[in-house]
């Protein structure tokens, strides 16, 4: 799906409205679910796992369920490489798995992009729930394009929904339910926003569930998320470099 053009101007700030309504979905049948989205897309191609690790105690159980993102990648793309700051993860996965083609990189710092990047071009780079972990989203984002574009064509951005279904939930219940280090909800407008002033255009987005749990079991939640996609539990954002 695509924003249509007349959101534009709203995006970059040249219109600006108090009640702007944009249609973002329409009833789909097919419900992906994300490791399933990510891997279709990924297959054949050269990928770039940003934030490719995980907690150091999940990593082993999520290999052994097979439900390891990296791993999934790893078993379709032509060649992937991983970028973390988790240290001891990192620490982890190399004495402890057989996957070694992952390694220690800030996207925010100053420093040149690793050389593990520099010798390819890349097909694309993929931000599975990063950007609501970090402070300042458009500076993430800047950083990101200023240090990468010359190395990868694509961007594909995965985040938490504002609008899914569970969240509604729980608000009935006077709750939340949150993981305690993120910073931000986004909705697919203010993703592009972000996108959009962080010098990206040409968006494409996808509703997706987080796991297929999350619809196989729940009759009326499978109904719900099929007749309104934007009440699944992630958004997949696809964009670009070289905005061409």
């Amino acid at each position: 799906m695509k924003l249509t053009n007349n959101i534009i101007p709203y995006l970059n700030d040249e219109k600006f409205s108090e009640g702007l309504y944009i249609t973002v979905a329409k009833s789909q049948k097919n419900i992906p679910d994300r490791i399933s989205y990510v891997c279709d897309y990924s297959r054949g191609k050269k990928i770039i796992h940003v934030g490719c690790l995980d907690h150091e105690q999940l990593i082993q159980k999520k290999i052994d369920a097979d439900t390891w993102l990296h791993k999934k990648i790893d078993e379709v793309a032509a060649k992937q490489v991983g970028i973390d700051i988790n240290r001891p993860a990192l620490a982890f996965v190399k004495e402890k798995t057989i996957y070694q083609n992952v390694f220690y990189e800030d996207i925010t710092s100053d420093e040149p992009v690793g050389s593990m990047i520099q010798e390819e071009q890349w097909d694309a780079m993929i931000l599975g729930e990063i950007l609501e972990h970090v402070n300042d989203p458009i500076q993430f984002l800047k950083k990101l394009k200023s240090k990468y574009a010359p190395f990868v064509k694509e961007v594909l951005i995965s985040v938490p929904n504002a609008f899914a279904l569970e969240n509604f939930r729980f608000a009935l219940s006077h709750k939340e339910n949150i993981n305690s280090d993120h910073r931000f909800w986004f909705t697919v407008y203010t993703l592009a926003k972000n996108l959009t002033l962080a010098g990206y255009t040409n968006f494409q987005y996808n509703f997706v569930c987080y796991e297929p749990h999350e619809y196989r079991r729940r009759y009326l939640q499978k109904l719900l998320q099929t007749r309104f996609p934007a009440l699944r539990s992630t958004i997949m954002m696809h964009t670009n470099f070289d905005n061409s």
